[in-house]
C-alpha cells in the first residue's frame, strides 16, 4: 500500500468509468486527484463531479504545461504529510536491480551461515560465507569494489577519455 497516491485525470479525456472505479477503490487511502490541463478548460466541471460523488476527496487542478496550480499541489501534499495523515510504511523498496541481486546473494550467504552453524561446520569455514555476505553488502555501500563494478564503470561512464 502506498503512503500517498497521486491520481491524475486529463481534462481532454475527462472522467472515464475506469477512473471512477479506481478512485472508488482508493477512496479510503491518502489520495489526491490531480486534474491536469486546466488551461484547456473543463477542470472545474470534473472537480465538481468528483467532489459531489466523494465529498472527502482532495482534488487539485493544475496545468503541468503552463505550471499553474503546482504550488497548490505541493502544499496539498505537504499538508497531508505534515498533518500526520500520511504515515510512512515499514516496507522496504529496492529500486536498483543490481542492489536487489546483491541482496539476494547476501540472503543466500547468510542462509549458508545459519545452516553451517546448525550442522556443526567449523566456525572458520562458516566465517567465509559471513565474509562473503559482508563484502556483498559493501558492493551496495561502496566499501567493497569488485572487478565487475570497475569494468561496468569504465564501459558505461566514459572515464578517462
Amino acid at each position: 500500500m502506498a503512503d500517498i497516491i497521486l491520481y491524475m485525470v486529463d481534462v481532454d479525456t475527462g472522467l472515464t468509468g475506469a477512473d471512477y472505479d479506481i478512485i472508488h477503490e482508493l477512496r479510503n487511502q491518502q489520495i489526491v486527484v490531480i486534474i491536469n490541463k486546466i488551461d484547456s478548460g473543463c477542470g472545474l466541471e470534473i472537480n465538481n463531479k468528483l467532489t459531489e460523488k466523494y465529498c472527502e476527496l482532495q482534488v487539485v487542478e493544475i496545468s503541468a504545461l503552463k505550471e499553474l496550480g503546482i504550488n497548490t499541489l505541493e502544499d496539498t501534499i505537504a499538508d497531508k504529510v505534515f498533518s500526520g495523515n500520511v504515515v510512512a510504511s515499514d516496507d522496504i523498496l529496492i529500486s536498483n536491480v543490481r542492489h536487489k541481486n546483491i541482496l539476494h546473494r547476501v540472503i543466500r550467504f547468510l542462509e549458508d551461515v545459519l545452516k553451517g552453524i546448525s550442522t556443526g561446520v567449523p566456525l572458520d569455514i562458516v566465517s567465509i560465507d559471513l565474509r562473503d555476505a559482508w563484502e556483498a553488502l559493501g558492493e551496495i555501500t561502496g566499501s567493497t569494489v569488485t572487478e565487475d563494478i570497475i569494468d561496468k564503470i569504465f564501459t558505461e561512464f566514459c572515464i578517462g577519455k
